[in-house]
């Protein structure tokens, strides 16, 4: 059996303090569960502020930086909108 982590954040300031320490805590948390044997990380992608990831590919890259064996997935990919909604 593998085990994994999801991350699909909701940031709020009140809660979670500043943007920094919001993703040095993910990032920690990535670096933990790696240590403990978890599997992968896989990051939701969305295009509303405050809500998941709006790029997780440059989230992922500090996730790579620092981890040598977890493997990441980005369930879905978002693609800008080029029809024009009338």
């Amino acid at each position: 059996m593998k085990f994994g982590l999801l991350y699909l954040t909701d940031y709020h300031p009140e809660v979670h303090g500043t943007y920094t320490t919001y993703y040095e805590q993910m990032l920690e948390q990535i670096v933990t569960a790696e240590a403990l044997g978890f599997d992968g990380v896989w990051c939701a992608e969305h295009r509303i502020p405050r809500f998941a990831f709006g790029n997780p590919a440059v989230f992922m890259a500090a996730v790579a930086r620092m981890t040598s064996r977890i493997r990441w997935v980005q369930p879905c990919r978002s693609y800008p909108c080029t029809t024009r909604c009338a």
